[in-house]
């Protein structure tokens, strides 16, 4: 046989090109076209969103509720200080009064007379604040408690010293400062957040967005699409194809929910008190942000391929997602010895899991925001991910060619290859 001509070597990786870039167009596009992609991307910070209003709105309106009835005297409460706390303008200015007939006040309350009736013990350490009142229901008596609490911690706080107050109510702010030995001021925590986004960023597409490409790689087997696209593609083009198309849908989706994430705080702090973000403290350091970027790109695509693997040698979507259970679970890994890490990360077993391809990429990155990484071993840690994914891409192909005429069944990665038309 004759050697191909330099230009046809060319036209050869134009057409392959030419390939690739349709496989991605077509999945991207029809994965945005897809309602169900948008309602995944809405559906995790609109639930955020709701969890927490609910419980915000639900803790605070509780305490005002109770103080708005107490002044508009739709509620009528009575205590008895033994702790000689509470304070006389508090009690007037909520509308409380005050009663050394304990036991009077109590069967005021269960006859109906009045709400409510706090006792506040002479030890509050020790002993116990009794809150008898009217049963409303089971959510709404709450609001006695929070009440009576109420009462004390604002007498407390008109009688306290400031400075004190500030102790006490833990909003005390420190202003630390620490050194390198070359005189350098170190900001540990500025460093570790950028390259720790990397590791946030790739937990949460790997834990939310896995199933999304096991299902697909399945039902595209079962609708019988990829055994026709096998006809005119070749299988390493297509799936190197698919696996960039998940990537890109994936980021994208990431990113629109960290951004409504952050959008939906800035909107919230206008509204409520929530603590303040200090972007200054951030400190932009090339090298292990050039780390954390290589880590994660390559940590993705070596996941992703795994995934696509599963999916192409199994039948169904259930069985393939109780075997991505064995990747992920050792992605996991790391965080077991996380004390280790932190306090000898040239330990045996920690060096052990940083070359080992399934819990390398978590773990690097764990080191690298740490600070802890060297950059010889991020060199041949990453060395290590690459030719695991180069692998990893060619048995995925493999089982994915197999995998569109063997749909029926689990596929072995050393079934014999089935015939291709000419």
């Amino acid at each position: 046989m004759s050697k191909l001509h330099p230009a046809n070597n060319s036209s050869r990786r134009r057409f392959l090109g030419h390939n690739f870039g349709i496989v991605y167009r077509f999945e991207v596009v029809r994965m945005l076209k897809k309602p169900s992609f948008w309602i995944s991307i809405l559906a995790f910070p609109a639930l955020m969103a709701l969890i927490f209003g609910i419980s915000f709105i639900a803790s605070k309106s509780t305490i005002d509720n109770a103080e708005e009835e107490l002044q508009n005297n739709q509620l009528v409460v009575t205590i008895t200080d033994d702790s000689g706390l509470v304070d006389e303008q508090t009690l007037s200015q909520m509308g409380v009064s005050s009663t050394d007939d304990k036991q009077t006040a109590i069967d005021q309350v269960k006859s109906g007379k009045i709400d409510a009736y706090f006792y506040y013990p002479s030890d509050l350490v020790n002993g116990k604040i009794e809150v008898y009142g009217k049963n409303i229901s089971l959510f709404e008596n709450s609001k006695y408690s929070a009440l009576a609490t109420s009462i004390l911690t604002n007498s407390a706080q008109s009688e306290t010293d400031p400075n004190l107050a500030a102790i006490l109510s833990d909003q005390l702010r420190s202003d630390s400062h620490f050194y390198e030995t070359n005189g350098d001021e170190a900001n540990l925590i500025g460093d570790m957040i950028i390259p720790a986004v990397f590791l946030v960023l790739f937990y949460l597409i790997i834990c939310i967005f896995s199933s999304q490409m096991l299902t697909a790689t399945v039902e595209e087997k079962e609708n019988r699409i990829t055994e026709m696209l096998l006809t005119t593609i070749s299988s390493r083009t297509l799936i190197t194809g698919k696996i960039f198309a998940f990537i890109t849908l994936v980021l994208l989706q990431a990113l629109i929910i960290i951004g409504l994430v952050l959008g939906g705080y800035v909107i919230a702090a206008k509204f409520i008190d929530l603590p303040s973000i200090d972007l200054s403290i951030i400190t932009i350091d090339p090298v292990r942000i050039a780390i954390a970027v290589a880590l994660f790109v390559v940590s993705i695509l070596m996941y992703s391929g795994i995934m696509v693997a599963i999916g192409a040698a199994t039948p169904t979507a259930k069985e393939a997602n109780s075997f991505m259970s064995v990747p992920i679970l050792l992605m996991f890994a790391p965080l077991y010895i996380f004390s280790t890490v932190i306090s000898e990360p040239d330990a045996p077993v920690v060096v052990a899991l940083m070359f080992f391809p399934l819990t390398a990429p978590v773990l690097l990155m764990v080191l690298n925001a740490l600070g802890t990484l060297s950059i010889a071993n991020a060199v041949i840690g990453l060395g290590i991910m690459v030719i695991t994914t180069i692998v990893i891409f060619i048995i995925a192909a493999r089982l994915f060619q197999t995998g569109a005429i063997e749909y029926h069944k689990r596929i072995r990665l050393f079934d014999k290859k089935p015939a291709q038309k000419a």
